[in-house]
């Protein structure tokens, strides 16, 4: 039993994979790629005939490097990546082109010799809390995968029993180790812990130590930074690189960030419609972009020295504010979330709140919304007609302010068409008469710019960027003066998000609304934010017009923030090291 504990490297005397190794058992290292795909054509068949999804793709990994597999959405390179990894759909067929593993020809090898090659690919997903089982403690979980290659609790509870003290001992030994290679420093801690009790960072290092313990060849991340902060997206890629370099891994990094490309990866893909349509050293790709897509995506991410969306408004001292925000607290248990918060927000403003996970910004946004109550401090909301209040203890709702979350997907009922989504609120207030919601959901629609005969569709029939419509006009349904908006556009393509945030501006100016903006991207807040506060433990750092903290910050925060958002070309680079020096 303890020889279980090497890890999903354990092979039996005759495993399939002999041919092509040294004596050792490893798979022998060469100067040819790792993983290599030419004229590579896939489909699926479905009930609707078939359809192909990849059309020739070329693309190579060497040992040692880290390749971009870069586009949005429907792009294929999601696919791409599952089908190396070995868990396509059951549908899916190769209709031509060569497939090549760890020099293994993966269209004729057998389904055991499949399945062998698997135990060599780390595998890091999206969704850190997806991936983790709620139920069981970081321990048990990587336990259990470093013992039985999985981490199925109700598996391996009854299978442990079989398995000899000292082969769970030495496999608790090789977590806590492994926890320590991704510089976890309170591994004891950590092993104790259940995985909402840690940040979006450590979460996604309890994945990379995972992914590292079966000795993988090939590091498959997926989009693994996208819904982490700048600081915490930077430590994490540092980290990927140095796991890359130090194991001599070949890295598949899937993205649409292009600025975390450009850090990471040597060279990149990027893909349109299921095929490659420009592939070359990433740098050289972002600054002189040939392809019509490329150009498209590069110059649709909102950038740090870009000129703002909208003109930024000078807001009077006298001018009466909206919101009012006085000595705001809020603590869960004995963790203090939200420590003595100040601001006011005028009418017609965008108002951003800018930190990390874990610095209150977005307790301050859900006290605002009246969805929590303050521990102490107020809440005041003032639209000239009544005012609303929230103070310690108790929550304050008004229907005219309206929040629209981060992830539009997990926002928005699958079971429900879009007219239902809209028209709930509605329904809710009162409103029963089916035509009649009907038509006053039509005119919401038109407001965002979504036409009505969507109106039977449900969810999943729509892009990113069109369900994020869709929740805005469910906010609008009962006529808010005040939107806040947690993360709007962190879920979406890059391209997606420009569209989106030109929409936010046309509906703020359309409507006369007032906005508060959630989000850890800079580039956002430089696009539509008037005014910034930086808040960091609970607390605001830096507050001003936003021209000025970006630009001039004051709070060592702040310039720690900045620093770690990645330039996406050289352009943005040159216009960095050209900037003035802060001043201490």
């Amino acid at each position: 039993m303890e020889k279980l504990v090497k890890l999903h490297g354990r092979e039996s005397e005759n495993n399939v994979l002999s041919r092509g190794r040294n004596p050792h058992g490893e798979i022998s290292a060469s100067a040819a790629p790792l993983v290599e795909l030419k004229s590579f054509c896939l489909g699926f068949q479905t009930s609707e005939g078939f359809r192909q999804v990849l059309n020739d793709i070329d693309i190579s990994v060497r040992e040692g490097e880290i390749v971009g597999l870069v586009g949005e959405s429907g792009s294929g390179k999601t696919v791409t990546a599952k089908y190396l990894l070995g868990v396509v759909a059951d549908n899916a067929r190769v209709i031509s082109g060569e497939a090549r593993l760890f020099g293994q020809d993966l269209l004729t090898i057998s389904g055991r010799e499949r399945t062998a090659l698997k135990q060599y690919i780390a595998y890091v997903p999206q969704d850190p809390m997806a991936a983790l089982n709620p139920s069981f403690t970081i321990g048990g979980q990587m336990v259990d995968f470093i013992v039985w290659g999985r981490s199925e609790q109700s598996l391996s509870r009854y299978l442990r029993l079989k398995c000899s003290r000292s082969a769970v001992a030495s496999a608790r030994e090789h977590a806590m180790h492994l926890l320590d290679i991704v510089h976890i420093r309170d591994v004891k801690r950590v092993m104790g812990s259940y995985p909402h009790q840690l940040s979006g960072g450590m979460r996604q290092r309890v994945l990379l130590a995972i992914a590292m313990s079966g000795r993988p060849r090939l590091l498959v991340a997926d989009e693994p930074t996208t819904a982490l902060d700048a600081t915490v997206q930077k430590r994490t890629v540092d980290l990927i690189q140095e796991l890359v370099e130090r194991e001599k891994l070949a890295g598949l990094y899937i993205t649409h960030d292009l600025g975390v490309a450009r850090w990471l990866c040597s060279r990149s893909y990027v893909m349109l419609n299921g095929s490659v349509v420009e592939a070359r050293p990433t740098r050289e790709l972002l600054d002189a972009p040939e392809h019509a897509y490329t150009r498209k995506l590069v110059a649709a991410i909102p950038r740090l020295h870009d000129n703002a969306l909208i003109e930024h408004k000078a807001i009077a001292p006298e001018a009466t504010p909206v919101i009012t925000v006085r000595d705001l607290v809020r603590n869960f248990g004995s963790a203090q979330a939200v420590r003595g918060v100040d601001f006011k927000v005028a009418r017609g403003e965008t108002f951003a709140l800018v930190g990390e996970s874990g610095s209150g910004k977005t307790t301050v946004a859900q006290i605002i919304a009246g969805n929590l109550a303050p521990t102490s401090g107020s809440v005041d909301i003032d639209l000239g007609t009544t005012a609303a209040s929230g103070r310690g203890g108790s929550a304050r709702r008004d229907d005219r302010v309206q929040m629209v979350f981060q992830d539009p997907g997990s926002s928005l009922n699958p079971r429900q068409t879009i007219e239902d989504i809209v028209g709930l609120p509605l329904k809710l207030r009162g409103m029963r008469d089916r035509k009649e919601r009907r038509s006053k959901v039509e005119q919401l629609l038109a407001k965002v710019s979504v036409p009505t005969h969507f109106l039977k569709r449900k969810p999943r029939s729509l892009s990113g960027g069109q369900k994020q419509r869709i929740a805005i006009a469910r906010a609008l349904a009962l006529e808010p003066e005040i939107l806040i908006l947690d993360e709007p556009t962190s879920a979406l393509d890059v391209s997606v998000q420009a569209v989106v945030l030109e929409f936010l501006k046309d509906l703020r100016e359309r409507e006369g609304l007032t906005y508060i903006v959630i989000t850890h991207n800079l580039g956002v807040v430089r696009a539509i934010a008037d005014r910034t506060a930086v808040m960091f433990n609970g607390k605001i750092v830096e507050m001003g017009p936003t021209d000025d903290v970006l630009s001039r910050p004051q709070s060592e925060w702040t310039r720690t923030l900045i620093e770690a958002v990645p330039s996406v070309d050289a352009e943005e680079e040159e216009n960095r090291k050209n900037r003035p020096a802060w001043k201490a």
